[in-house]
């Protein structure tokens, strides 16, 4: 009697604790909403009024050179103008992004203003792996919407597809976000038919007040053999107050 009666409080015991677990899980999953992180995620990146920053490019691509450029990026909500100072032969190239769908390359070899047409945008930028449209985008939210979330230790991890009214090359993507900052810290994409074709990686955040910047992104391209452009970010400011005419076709052509 006495050996049942401790088998039957071991039995409940367990029992409860599988509940406790099971409760927790369900507890867990119930508050991790796919889409609020996504938008906490798009409060995070665009905290700053405005950003100027020097980045230098590393492309390895497999069976070819070693290639590095450096570039000048500013940037306002949507609006980026970039410029490349090195090397000679992409000197003075400059892009015009005022939206996702918007945006306009000058060529100095050419001296034309030319407007980037959709069906490039998602092409490798300036032979990186990365396309127009992967540093067009600043608010994953409006662009993706969470199919799935659940929370790994101290990372959130969100599953997306893209919203119908939002035209991206990739038919699905997974963000791996920290859950202090909700800061990405890794994003999948994958194809329309599912297949994995690129990974991103955000790593050296340094913060300033509120704004975190990702001092180093590496994005590898499976498809092109696990091709990888690495851009290290050698110095940012923000809040900086640059006049709003940097974001004008007029300045594509203007001498610095």
């Amino acid at each position: 009697m006495q050996v049942t009666s401790r088998l039957s409080i071991c039995t409940f015991a367990i029992l409860a604790m599988a509940s406790g677990l099971l409760w927790s899980s369900q507890v867990q999953a119930a508050e991790c909403n796919g889409d609020d992180v996504l938008a906490k995620l798009d409060a995070r990146l665009n905290t700053a009024k405005d950003l100027d920053l020097r980045i230098e490019i590393l492309n390895k691509v497999p069976g070819k050179q070693d290639r590095t450029m450096r570039m000048n990026v500013r940037t306002r909500g949507h609006k980026r103008f970039t410029e490349f100072e090195a090397p000679g032969d992409v000197k003075g190239t400059k892009v015009l992004s005022l939206s996702r769908s918007k945006m306009y390359v000058y060529l100095p070899a050419y001296q034309k203003v030319r407007r980037i047409t959709s069906h490039t945008t998602d092409q490798g930028f300036m032979g990186t792996t990365l396309s127009q449209d992967d540093m067009a985008t600043t608010h994953y939210g409006q662009v993706y919407q969470a199919s799935a979330c659940q929370q790994e230790g101290s990372n959130y991890v969100v599953k997306a597809t893209p919203r119908a009214d939002s035209k991206v090359a990739y038919g699905s993507a997974t963000f791996k976000l920290s859950t202090d900052k909700t800061l990405p810290q890794e994003i999948l994409y994958y194809s329309p038919s599912g297949k994995h074709v690129k990974t991103e990686k955000r790593t050296q955040y340094e913060c300033r007040g509120e704004y975190c910047n990702p001092n180093q992104i590496t994005m590898t391209d499976h498809t092109r053999a696990g091709a990888v452009t690495t851009l290290q970010v050698n110095t940012w400011k923000k809040d900086t107050g640059f006049p709003e005419s940097v974001f004008s076709k007029r300045s594509l052509q203007r001498a610095r």
